[in-house]
């Protein structure tokens, strides 16, 4: 009885130790791609973007009872095929990213929709009061904020800091904020915000370590409303 348990006992050791000897075969290593390749290929795709597609501009330039002063993307065909696209309608920033001692830059196009009539400059050391959406090229939403929510402006290139990432900021600190009054049931109105959106390539976002629901070296884009700066 004794032998044939010491036999199952050694089938069993063998069986684990070729198991564990096949997980290790099959572990996968993603090698972080070159960042002036991405770079560029994130430009490419943004300025196609931008070329066939348009924003809701004449609502904002003549807004209608109901309108929620959002910014709308849509294509450029059909009974759209004469709006104005988005390439000009932005501006282009040059941010230089820091790979490992090689600069490399990344352009940010950056539209803006209403500058914000408040009196405060946004600087990258900010507090700031925002609501934002944030989306593929593609249009799929990965994160969005109706209800205003609080960021600290300070990031860096492929993760952020106090939540937000390069091109956000960069983004944001473009604009100023609006006022804002009390209304009798104790709740805040906020007027002459302003309201923007960026274009960044993935390495002014996140590069090669997304969260979920981000594909890998994506690009994206972020509308914006800009409420109350804080230094």
């Amino acid at each position: 009885m004794m032998k044939i348990l010491k036999i199952l006992a050694l089938c069993f050791l063998v069986v684990v130790v070729w198991a564990c000897a096949s997980d290790d075969n099959n572990i996968i290593t993603i090698e972080v791609r070159d960042v002036a390749e991405v770079a560029a290929e994130n430009d490419a795709e943004i300025r196609e973007f931008l070329q066939t597609h348009f924003y809701n501009y004449e609502e904002f330039q003549t807004p209608p009872a109901d309108f929620d002063f959002k910014i709308v993307f849509d294509t450029i065909s059909g009974v759209n095929a004469s709006k104005t696209p988005l390439l000009d309608q932005v501006t282009t920033q040059v941010v230089d990213i820091d790979d490992e001692g090689t600069i490399v830059p990344h352009n940010l196009y950056v539209l803006t929709v209403r500058e914000g009539l408040g009196e405060e400059s946004t600087r990258r050391t900010d507090s700031t009061l925002v609501s934002y959406r944030g989306t593929l090229l593609d249009g799929t939403t990965f994160d969005q904020r109706e209800l205003p929510v609080w960021f600290d402006l300070i990031g860096n290139p492929f993760s952020g800091v106090g939540g937000v990432v390069r091109g956000f900021a960069e983004g944001v600190s473009t604009l100023s904020p609006g006022t804002f009054s009390e209304n009798p049931d104790g709740s805040i109105a906020y007027e002459d915000f302003g309201i923007g959106a960026v274009f960044m390539p993935s390495g002014l976002g996140y590069f090669s370590g997304p969260p979920t629901g981000i594909p890998l070296y994506a690009s994206l884009t972020f509308t914006y409303d800009l409420y109350v700066v804080n230094e």
